[in-house]
């Protein structure tokens, strides 16, 4: 029996990053694999779920093209087919009447060649990922207060904390990985603080203070937080005087009592005394949060203000996401609002335009809600991602990518068989996640 090769590859699964190493058979079929980072004080890199999911890679792949027939069956096709309809479709329909959605499941470099090819060959701004809408208003509120779109630390800066607030997040069970890490910091000491609008396994299994907070109050949980902070002295009035716009702040915060918190919040008066002394007295503080304080009417202004909280407190913000890839896809500039070069503006257009040598549209496009749902367009070019399940209001995004098959064609690029495929008129295989990322 021949010895097995090994290809050292990052893990497809979230977006904790891990580093593993798989082993091949000649064939190169994934036949196992294990971390290739154990140390006893970083913890592990990969979980129980990233040394399974190779199990998946060779499950329902795509393999060939399909182009669906007149009677409304997807059928087997040619790469020469394939490539005449898709010529015919990108040379007739054009700026606002084609739209691509892009992925937070391939590499950079695809992503930037997909936002690329709207941009020069469709002349169109309608692009849009999951990296924009599940963390839109992560991205909105770090531009504004950081002057960055990316998280600023990373997630080993939970290892030497000794004060982890996790906010709208459950790492214990999505990103076990950075559980594990969790594990290691309370080991050391660390306590935690677990801010959730219900409960869950992170708060269950390590936190050391609990709250389940009423859904629409988390700005009066924060901002109460920050004022009895700053009025137990904490927080000095010299640290928020320094900052920009910090008598502005001082006003707001004023008005925040904690009879609010208890009153609105739902929370115990001496719960909430308890974190605010946590915190306080905490020298290496890391605030943790997701997507459970993203994605609602307030979620901009909510993320703004745990912004808040770190500054004052000199700490370290760990903004958890879900792909492996999201925040690739957001820096390459698959966004309606953003070329690579940064927001879409007169500046940022000449910038771009003078790399690749091209003109490219300066109005700001459709996001994806808009042109698959408010204001369906003829063609939609889709590219390893699966709206038909992932989109709110299936029933409207299913009509949408099948009324777009009338006017022509709604492509899929993917490698495996989603469910979209079944509401599409073209499908074709790429290089999936899996192989991009092999090193």
């Amino acid at each position: 029996m021949s010895k097995l090769r090994t290809a050292d590859s990052t893990c497809i699964l979230c977006g904790c990053g891990c580093r593993l190493r798989y082993f091949l058979d000649d064939e190169g079929n994934i036949t196992r694999c294990k971390p290739i980072i154990i140390d006893r004080e970083r913890g592990y890199e990969g979980c129980f779920k990233g040394f399974i999911a190779w199990k998946g890679v060779e499950t329902n792949r795509i393999d060939r093209p399909y182009v669906r027939g007149e009677d409304g069956e997807l059928k087997e096709s040619t790469w020469k087919e394939v490539y005449e309809i898709l010529n015919s479709v990108f040379r007739d329909y054009k700026e606002e009447n084609i739209a691509y959605v892009a992925s937070g499941e391939v590499t950079n470099e695809n992503n930037y060649i997909i936002q690329k090819f709207a941009r020069v060959i469709s002349f169109t701004n309608n692009i849009d990922t999951c990296a924009r809408l599940c963390h839109a208003s992560t991205l909105d509120a770090m531009m504004k207060t950081l002057g960055i779109s990316v998280m600023p630390n990373k997630i080993d800066d939970v290892l030497s904390a000794d004060c982890i607030l996790v906010f709208g997040s459950n790492p214990y069970t999505n990103y076990p990985a950075l559980g594990t890490k969790l594990m290691l910091a309370k080991m050391k000491g660390c306590k935690i603080i677990s801010v959730q609008g219900s409960v869950n396994e992170t708060s269950r299994k390590l936190a050391d203070i609990v709250v389940t907070l009423e859904p629409g109050t988390e700005i009066i949980f924060i901002n109460t937080l920050v004022a009895e902070l700053v009025r137990k002295k904490y927080i000095p009035l010299s640290r928020i005087e320094e900052l920009k716009g910090g008598e502005a702040f001082l006003n707001v915060i004023e008005k925040f009592k904690s009879s609010l918190v208890y009153r609105f919040c739902h929370i115990d008066l001496e719960v909430f005394d308890k974190i605010v002394e946590t915190i306080g007295k905490t020298e290496n503080f890391v605030v943790m949060h997701g997507m459970g304080i993203t994605q609602s009417g307030i979620g901009t202004e909510t993320v703004a203000c745990l912004i808040n909280l770190v500054l004052l407190k000199d700490a370290k913000l760990v903004s958890m996401r879900g792909k492996i890839n999201i925040q690739g896809a957001g820096d390459m500039g698959c966004s309606p609002t953003s070329y690579p070069t940064g927001p879409i503006n007169e500046e940022t257009k000449m910038k771009y335009e003078s790399i690749i040598g091209a003109e490219v549209p300066l109005m700001e496009g459709l996001t994806q809600i808009e042109f698959m749902l408010t204001s369906p367009v003829d063609v939609i070019y889709i590219c390893g991602s699966n709206p038909a399940v992932s989109m709110p209001y299936l029933d409207a995004v299913h009509r949408s990518i099948e009324e777009s098959i009338c006017n022509l064609s709604s492509p899929i690029l993917d490698a495996y068989s989603e469910i979209c495929r079944h509401h599409t008129s073209i499908t074709h295989p790429h290089r999936d996640k899996w192989y991009n990322y092999k090193c």
